[in-house]
């Protein structure tokens, strides 16, 4: 999660006193029990007071229980999602800004009166055993774990770092991986340029592909691996791009795609192609790549860090 900033914190500090929970400042998570539900609620992507809260029930659940949480859903418009999967209730909000803290603290009342009408008890997420839990961050969730199933899924969490650690980085496999993955890539930016775009969208692809291909052929995606897949993304959007370029002037020229390739420098020079607009669009390639596949790179990058992690929250 990005960095909270210090007024939205002293809300979340201010709303979790209302609600008689805590807060925990570094994961952005309020926690503990309300009318006697063990409930978990972070902000979103859909804005800071987007909240997406987490309640887990203990076996038996209930039958008939979704299609009382549908009806609460219905009586409250600021409420984005009310589901039941499993034993696990989610209750996630619409971006209403500030006075969706208001929407909030409403849906999470008429949740866990509908639950204790229904007669739903709390529970462990893992064994469903009705009992006292603790909330954990489980990745880039939260999970609320009682304490054997919270032992157990820390050692495991602990075997598969240990093995993470081991694997081996095959940089060769993953190059030809990144390279494969980038070819993905090229074709969107082939065809998106016939049809008279660019996009955000080749960015996308292309660091997407690129790094997904890389780890799938070469293991962990250590900084070596990130260096590789950026030099593939850069000389692949070069290729890509020229490769637009000669289909057009193949089509225009009569000629077959490998000579208009070939030729694209010569046409520069004798302006046949303009160079500022083939340069030009060059550079505005390369910054589609950019915004598509930094944040591809960071996203990447952090599941990988969370991927075996399990702390206790508070």
């Amino acid at each position: 999660m990005s960095k909270i900033n210090q007024k939205v914190l002293t809300d979340y500090a201010d709303l979790a006193a209302r609600l008689g929970l805590r807060l925990n400042e570094e994961a952005g998570v309020l926690y503990g029990t309300y009318q006697g539900y063990d409930v978990s609620a972070a902000p979103t992507a859909n804005g800071p007071y987007a909240f997406a809260a987490r309640i887990s029930l203990a076996d038996p659940v209930e039958q008939g229980l979704d299609a009382t949480l549908k009806e609460v859903r219905k009586a409250h418009k600021g409420i984005l999602a009310l589901t039941l999967k499993g034993r696990s209730v989610t209750l996630s909000m619409r971006n209403k800004g500030k006075k969706g803290v208001d929407l909030f603290c409403d849906a999470l009342d008429a949740t866990a009166q509908a639950l204790r009408q229904a007669g739903a008890r709390p529970g462990c997420d893992s064994c469903g055993a009705s009992q006292s839990t603790e909330v954990y961050q489980v990745g880039e969730g939260f999970l609320h774990l009682c304490p054997d199933c919270a032992a157990k899924l820390t050692s495991a969490a602990g075997e598969s770092i240990r093995r993470e650690e081991e694997r081996p980085d095959n940089m060769v496999g993953g190059l030809l991986g990144a390279l494969l993955g980038s070819l993905i890539g090229v074709v969107v930016i082939v065809i998106l340029g016939q049809l008279g775009y660019m996009a955000v969208i080749s960015g996308l692809v292309m660091g997407y592909a690129t790094l997904f291909f890389y780890q799938k052929f070469g293991g962990k995606l250590n900084k070596g691996g990130i260096a590789v897949c950026v030099l593939v993304m850069i000389a692949m959007t070069y290729f890509g791009h020229r490769m637009d370029w000669a289909i057009s002037v193949a089509q225009a020229f009569e000629v077959g795609i490998i000579e208009a390739f070939q030729a694209i420098p010569d046409l520069i020079d004798y302006e046949i192609i303009e160079g500022s607009a083939y340069y030009g669009n060059l550079v505005l390639q390369y910054v589609f790549v950019a915004i598509g596949a930094i944040p591809t790179i960071l996203s990447t990058r952090r599941q990988a860090k969370n991927k075996n992690r399990i702390i206790r929250i508070g």
